[in-house]
Formats: structure tokens, sequence, C-alpha cells
């Protein structure tokens, strides 16, 4: 490859990074936390109205909610709920000042006090008032200063990220502290929490209480497509194809690979990632760049099954191999089966059974 065309395949790159490879879930994901959104606003101005009521003496707040949002790695899970929060902080309805979302990532966060400190640490100097410097933390004292903290900034939603992390120190001991502060944040009303990870993080509904706050969602989810239910087919195999007419459309290349074009590709594909459509994003980007690196400007099997062999070798439980030995049987005869009904139907995908 001469340097010279280095910069042109360099923008090819750019042109795929620009696709908006959009979960085929998100839109139930962005509809599900709008409405969380709304329904946690409606619930914080009724508990300060009771607390305006109450002159001062106590109340007890009106509880608020937990979402969790599941999906195993590689699904686009950061991706996707970071592009809710983007639109979310774009809202002109929301002023500059305020934090209507507040995000934080878990990884690396090894106790309650380090994810108070980085939940805090948003709220400027709030931190020295509610967590001490040493000795044990006041819950009390704790939940009272986030409640302040969160209506001074019109806090509603806390997302917490890699939320599976929080159950791998201390044998579980930092997850059942985690999950006791989740309970009295939803309890007292601070804010409704959004929890996204694998599904590690369930072990934090062991307590009833927080289970009780669930507000799970099956459209609102990261989990894998399954190749037995019809709509997922539709969804997963639709949304691959779509992203390869995008990267055509983009110039990004200049043939189509034909990576979802037959029934036997297709069950390939799905059975390489197993239904996580982030996965095989990922092999497709890895498969670009060794195109682009030889100075070719079109995708071919040989880079993509190249690709896939580089990304397996990474992971410490290797994905099943459809370039080896073929998709798996139970796959094919699947898509084969839909195919055949289709084609008696004229052409109408027969409904999910």
């Amino acid at each position: 490859m001469k340097n010279a065309t280095i910069p042109n395949l360099i923008d090819r790159m750019r042109l795929f990074d620009g696709i908006l490879i959009e979960h085929p879930r998100l839109g139930k994901i962005r509809e599900k936390v709008l409405w969380l959104l709304a329904d946690t606003s409606g619930v914080v101005a009724t508990n300060e109205a009771r607390r305006a009521a109450a002159k001062g003496r106590p109340f007890k707040n009106r509880e608020l909610w937990v979402l969790p949002i599941v999906g195993p790695s590689g699904a686009m899970k950061s991706w996707s709920i970071g592009k809710v929060i983007d639109e979310v902080n774009a809202d002109e309805g929301f002023p500059a000042e305020d934090i209507p979302v507040l995000f934080v990532n878990m990884r690396g966060v090894k106790n309650t006090r380090a994810f108070l400190s980085v939940v805090l640490e948003h709220y400027g100097d709030a931190a020295k008032d509610v967590i001490p410097g040493a000795g044990p933390i006041d819950a009390q004292v704790v939940a009272r200063g986030l409640y302040h903290a969160a209506r001074t900034k019109h806090t509603l939603l806390l997302v917490i990220d890699e939320a599976h992390e929080m159950l791998r120190y201390d044998g579980g001991k930092t997850g059942k502290n985690m999950a006791m502060l989740l309970k009295t944040m939803v309890n007292e009303g601070i804010f409704s929490v959004v929890l996204v990870g694998t599904d590690e993080m369930l072990g934090l509904f062991r307590s009833q209480e927080l289970k009780n706050r669930n507000v799970a969602d099956e459209d609102a989810t990261l989990l894998p497509f399954d190749i037995k239910i019809a709509s997922h087919r539709r969804y997963f195999f639709r949304f691959l194809q779509r992203i390869e007419d995008e990267m055509m459309e983009a110039h990004v290349v200049d043939q189509p690979l034909g990576w979802v074009a037959t029934l036997e590709d297709r069950a390939k594909i799905y059975d390489m990632c197993g239904g996580v459509p982030g996965i095989a994003c990922r092999v497709l980007r890895m498969a670009l760049e060794r195109t682009l690196r030889s100075g070719r400007t079109s995708i071919e099997w040989s880079d993509f099954e190249s690709a896939f062999r580089s990304f397996n070798a990474t992971q410490e439980r290797p994905l099943f191999n459809p370039f080896a030995n073929g998709p798996k049987k139970e796959t094919l005869v699947r898509l084969k089966a839909e195919a055949a009904a289709k084609k008696k139907s004229n052409g109408k995908i027969p409904e999910p059974a």
C-alpha cells in the first residue's frame, strides 16, 4: 500500500465510525427511560409539596424505582445508554445548570465510600458535608445530603454503568452494601436508579425491598436475540443488513460483503455472535480495518473470518466458530423452515407462533 493512499483509507474508517449503528432495541430503551424520567419527576414534585405542607415535621417520602438494563459483554450497553443520556442533556427543556440524569461508571469503584464520592463530586463541595474523611458513614446524613444535592440540581435519574462490578469485591460484601444504599436512595425518594450491566448485577436484587422497586421491561433489554423467536430473527437480520446498506451509501466500501445474503451466511453470523449484534459489529470493523490496510476497498470473507479468529483469541471463553465446520444444524434448520414458510405464504412472513 502506498503512503499516499492512507489518508483516503483512514477517511473510510471515519465514515464507518460515523454510521449511527443503533441497537435494534434502543428505541424501546429510550422510551422506557424517558417514561421513568417523567414518572420520577411527578413523584418528586409530590414529595416536595408534601414536604412543604409538613412544615418541617417528619413524613414518609413516596418511593421511586430501579430499572435494570441487562446485556452480555459486547451488547452495546454503554453506547446505548450513553446515546439516551446525550439526548436528555441536549433537551433545552432542562436548564443548563441542572443535572436531570447523573451518570456514573462502577469500573474500579470498590466500595460504597468511593461510589458516594463519585456521585457527589458532580455536586461540587457537597461531598465534604456528607462523607466524613474517616470512620463509618451515617446513612441518614448521606440520605439527607444526597436528597438536598439532587433537588438543587433537579436530578431525577441515577444511571450506573457496569453495575455488575459492584459484586466483584470483598466476596460480595460490597454488593450487599451497595444494594442497601440503592434501596435507601429509592425509598427516600432521592432519585430513580437505572442499573446497566451483565446478568451478574441481578445479584443485587436479593433484597426483597429492592425487588419490589424493580420496574424491568422485557422490551428494554440488551439480552441476545433468540433465533427461536420470529420477531427476534427479523430484528437481528434487518439490523445487520441496514449496517451494510449504510456502508455502501456512505462509500465506506465499494462492494458489499453480503454477510446476511444467504441462509447459511445468516446462520454463521448468528452463531458467531450468539445473537449479540454488538459483537458482529466489532468483528465487522476489524475486518474493515484489515481490508483497508491491505489497500483494498471491499471486504472479503477471508478478511471477516480472520477478524473473527483474532477477536475470538482474546475472549476468556471463546465463541463458537461457524467458519471452521459450518453453522449449528439447529440454526440453519430454523432459518430454512422460515424461508420455506415464507415461500409457501407468497412472500409474507408468517406471524410468530
